[in-house]
């Protein structure tokens, strides 16, 4: 016969009965009538004149302490029952009146009967009110008002408490979280479509071209996706599930479950294999936002044990790349992705555009030569220069977009729409331009 795992602290009553008489079956609650610490308790125990014991103590912090083992029979209920039970003595942390008990306890009373009753085969804690049931208090075998107005009034909670977490209704995740963000909750569709089942809300509404699918700072896992490309492309997805690990789903269309769904198994991390050009990205527990990547690379965290309970899918409108002060040329990224750095004050003096089916003009002001006009910008077009250390002073862009730029000394400028006529930056004031976004419009 077993002990709880959860002891924090031990100390053996030599008022006992060794062995116990036939098995467990049952639980008796008692409580301190005192706001005792498991090591107080334990020296409550000690002594062979105090003909008192119990098999476990509950401080106020949520300790828990083991005084007399399973197999033995404590010294508890004062009547044969002891033989057929684990007791618990439970501390009060309001002296008198109801006799309170501390959240901390009450939790740490939840999960020890939990433990008990796994260790034990006991397969419900049932709470009948009387002697019928398996959960018991000490009034019912001795004249004392034990266990006290408040744990009395707490055994059906207790009872449905450990019950769900013996039927797997404990989640392995934690609890769920108010406050953090919810997606928005209206159906949209575009070019890459996409919708999260999350724990506990099931498939919420579609999501669309980087638009987030999800929350975050809810602890709620994502569970499955569903993913669909307007183009009507092939596409392969990879996803790390707990308990599974890497699991391939071929062909996927957007009424594809990718995932798991009741099973309470977390998706921990993705990636997309397709003709497409996508951008994706994925949030998780503890970590937050990932990097923006591509396709064919992994977004998320595998391996770490942390849930995915946001993500982001766009189709690029064009790819863009910038050339940074002391390092250089960066990665290509997507329209909805920063270029550039801010607060290293680090000028940018750069970009490159893939335009891919997107028609884009610049013109940019450039620190010692002033405008220089490009037209339509093609792949080999690069605006600004590269070997030089001149910064980007200013720039107008035309095209089906909005952008901003972040400018030394003042930060990012507001959101201007790509027209052809608007300037965003400075001429004639010696400012670097560090950063720049885009967003269709």
């Amino acid at each position: 016969m077993s002990n709880s795992s959860l002891v924090n602290y031990i100390r053996i009553s030599p008022n006992r009965t060794s062995p116990r008489y036939g098995t467990i079956k049952n639980i008796v609650i008692h409580h301190m009538a005192g706001n005792l610490s498991v090591e107080t308790c334990g020296n409550v125990f000690a002594p062979t004149s105090r003909q008192a014991s119990s098999n476990y103590g509950i401080g106020s912090d949520g300790r828990i302490g083991m005084y007399v083992e399973e197999r033995d029979r404590a010294w508890t209920t004062g009547n044969q029952i002891d033989h057929s039970s684990v007791t618990i003595e439970v501390a009060d942390d309001k002296i008198g009146g109801g006799w309170h008990s501390s959240d901390k306890a009450m939790k740490a009373l939840v999960n020890l009967c939990v433990d008990i009753c796994r260790r034990n085969g006991i397969k419900r804690l049932n709470y009948t009110g009387n002697k019928s049931g398996n959960l018991l208090m000490h009034k019912w075998y001795q004249a004392t008002d034990c266990p006290g107005a408040y744990l009395e009034s707490k055994f059906s909670w207790i009872a449905s408490e450990v019950n769900k977490k013996l039927n797997g209704q404990d989640d392995p995740d934690g609890d769920i979280r108010s406050g953090g963000t919810m997606q928005e909750r209206k159906n949209e569709s575009g070019d890459v479509t996409y919708q999260a089942h999350v724990r506990g809300l099931g498939f919420l509404e579609s999501r669309c071209d980087g638009h987030m699918a999800g929350s975050t700072d809810q602890n709620r896992r994502i569970e499955a996706m569903k993913v669909g490309l307007k183009s009507g492309a092939y596409m392969d997805i990879m996803v790390h599930l707990k308990g599974i690990g890497d699991k391939l789903y071929k062909n996927v269309r957007e009424n594809i479950v990718v995932g798991t769904t009741d099973q309470k198994r977390r998706m921990e991390a993705f990636k997309i294999i397709t003709e497409e050009i996508l951008r994706y990205r994925a949030h998780n527990k503890t970590y937050g936002w990932g990097a923006w990547v591509s396709q064919g690379e992994w977004a998320g965290v595998r391996g770490k044990g942390k849930q995915m309970e946001a993500f982001q899918i766009y189709k690029p409108m064009f790819l863009v790349r910038g050339h940074v002060q002391s390092a250089g040329w960066g990665g290509y990224v997507g329209d909805m992705e920063t270029v550039g750095t801010t607060g290293k004050g680090k000028r940018l003096e750069a970009l490159q555009f893939d335009p891919l089916d997107e028609v884009i003009e610049c013109s940019a002001h450039i620190q010692g030569e002033g405008w220089v006009h490009y037209g339509v910008i093609t792949k080999d077009t690069v605006i600004g220069t590269v070997g030089q250390a001149d910064r980007l002073e200013c720039l107008r862009f035309k095209g089906n977009f909005e952008f901003r730029v972040h400018i030394q000394g003042s930060g990012w400028t507001d959101w201007t729409e790509a027209d052809g006529i608007a300037t965003l930056g400075t001429t004639g004031q010696a400012l670097r331009i560090e950063a720049i976004q885009f967003r269709r419009k």
